[in-house]
């Protein structure tokens, strides 16, 4: 019993000859068309990008940041690993949001106890 790629079934499809290597690009654009119809089964990925969503909270996006980060990563190595699992765009926006938002709330935090700091000593 043999699975079927829905990505390749989506391209073959869609005019292009299976022998030829398709591109990065239009692999994404395959799987934007089949996330609307088949569910993602990589919930790292989801759970990332819910993490980097909701780390968009201030203070909240140091841990959710780091969570979205590593959530991000073990998801994109599934989606490398088996590629019918699909959710490439939400492990990678996972990573890309998290580390900003691991800067953005490291800095912002730093600032702040450099302020009462400040403050406590006038």
């Amino acid at each position: 019993m043999s699975r079927t790629d829905p990505i390749d079934s989506v391209s073959s499809t869609s005019g292009q000859r299976s022998s030829r290597r398709s591109r990065r690009g239009d692999r994404a654009a395959a799987e934007a068309v089949l996330t609307l119809t088949i569910p993602i089964a990589n919930w790292q990925a989801k759970w990332g990008w819910a993490c980097a969503m909701w780390g968009l909270i201030p203070v909240l996006g140091l841990p959710l940041g780091l969570a979205a980060v590593i959530l991000g990563m073990i998801g994109y190595r599934r989606v490398r690993r088996k590629p019918e699992d699909l959710g490439v765009r939400h492990a990678v926006g996972a990573i890309i949001m998290g580390s900003i938002e691991l800067a953005v709330n490291s800095v912002g935090l730093a600032c702040i106890v450099k302020g009462i700091l400040t403050l406590q000593a006038a």
